[in-house]
């Protein structure tokens, strides 16, 4: 399996001397990329020029502008020790679920603002309040469903049922609280899934996980004993034949393409503010939609090509693929 480490934060930090265990882990590695996933210049949908690796943005949640481009390379890792960016990680547990054998998040906002008080727009220290009022498109109380569909909490369970997701954070952390992370593991814990692993830090521990880059002499360069022998052991993984998934704008798997706010697949024009779930089965062609933030358009693609589209849907509709 060729592996690619994605680094999001957009400055390269983690292939450096001083951080031995990622470029240990490069080193190794079939297929080696950087990738910058919203936190820097290419967090306008833009697509990395070396692996042609689609832009995640959770924040202004651009869709990946040449869709499938992610079936070029098999994807071992997704990481990241960034503010934005890590809330990019967790989006990528929703969005590209089973692309993703381990996925690395280091104090990731999982919520950025749906959720009063929880939501990053209210417990944030009040330095990003205004970047994400920004990047979302207005205040939670006038654009609702564009926090709605940048929720990680809400779908990450559904849609990330394989693989093994770390989630990094320290209790003093008051850029990105705690709960952020907490309440991913929260939202795991009732299906059962044993797939993830919540290391948190205090006053009583030493090294501990405060908010900053690896290189800055943080002790963030102490999670990778953790992660890194798992993404040496992990096998790939491939989404159920049938199930359930929370779809927050769109959701790429190995088996189908889900692009809401659209007819097309690639989803231009959609996604920004479109949550719906989704009942499907591939093996008789069947995805039920059920919109959770108001009228809209989806596009269905299966690996087997087959397609289906409904448009203004408000209420739960059945489409068959053909």
């Amino acid at each position: 399996m060729a592996r690619v480490i994605i680094n999001d934060s957009g400055e390269q930090e983690l292939f450096t001397d001083a951080n031995p265990g990622v470029v240990e882990l490069a080193a190794g590695a079939a297929v080696i990329g950087t990738v910058t996933l919203g936190a820097g210049t290419a967090a306008i949908g833009t697509v990395d020029a070396n692996l042609q690796v689609g832009d995640v943005d959770a924040s202004t949640a651009n869709p990946v502008p040449t869709s499938g481009c992610l079936d070029l390379i098999e994807v071992t890792l997704s990481l990241s020790t960034d503010a934005y960016a890590s809330g990019d990680v967790l989006a990528t547990a929703c969005k590209f679920p089973d692309t993703f054998s381990v996925i690395v998040t280091h104090f990731g906002p999982s919520d950025y603002g749906y959720d009063n008080p929880d939501g990053w727009w209210y417990n944030n220290d009040g330095s990003d309040t205004a970047e994400i009022q920004a990047r979302v498109g207005g205040t939670p109380a006038a654009v609702p469903n564009n926090y709605r569909a940048r929720n990680a909490v809400e779908a990450i369970a559904h849609n990330y049922t394989g693989g093994h997701l770390y989630l990094f954070h320290d209790d003093a952390d008051t850029r990105i609280p705690i709960v952020h992370s907490q309440r991913i593991g929260a939202a795991i814990l009732p299906e059962g899934l044993g797939n993830y692993t919540e290391d948190y830090t205090d006053a009583l521990d030493d090294p501990r996980w405060t908010h900053g880059y690896p290189t800055d002499g943080s002790d963030l360069v102490e999670t990778e004993p953790i992660w890194v022998p798992t993404v040496w052991s992990q096998t790939a993984w491939i989404v159920p034949a049938s199930g359930t998934v929370c779809v927050i704008g769109y959701i790429v798997t190995k088996r189908f393409e889900i692009w809401l706010g659209t007819t097309t697949r690639g989803g231009v024009g959609g996604g920004l503010d479109e949550v719906a779930t989704v009942v499907y089965d591939t093996t008789i062609d069947t995805y039920t939609v059920t919109p959770l933030t108001g009228a809209c358009d989806v596009y269905v693609w299966q690996a087997d090509g087959k397609t289906g589209t409904a448009v203004g849907i408000v209420v739960e509709t059945e489409i068959i693929v053909t």
